[in-house]
């Protein structure tokens, strides 16, 4: 009966440890994807940001040579607006 007790006793420390193990990579995973999904809305905020600043010092370029606000509005995709206040 002690046996049984013994067998009982490990076979729940197992299964225990087993389950605390899936757990935790349950949740290291959740947390590389959630990094992931971060990361990438993080990256995509900074190539937005990037892009901008360059279409800004495209259009202020443009302007200097003298070409129409639609056409820099064309090709930079600001608004004319945004291409008037430039400086």
């Amino acid at each position: 009966e002690l046996r049984l007790l013994d067998e009982a006793h490990q076979k729940f420390l197992h299964d225990y440890a087993t389950d605390v193990e899936i757990k935790m990579n349950e949740g290291i995973n959740i947390g590389k994807e959630i990094g992931k999904a971060e990361g990438i809305e993080i990256g995509k905020a900074e190539v937005e940001s990037r892009w901008k600043a360059h279409n800004i010092e495209t259009a202020k370029k443009l302007r200097l040579v003298g070409m129409s606000l639609a056409q820099i509005s064309e090709i930079t995709g600001l608004s004319v607006d945004e291409i008037n206040r430039l400086n």
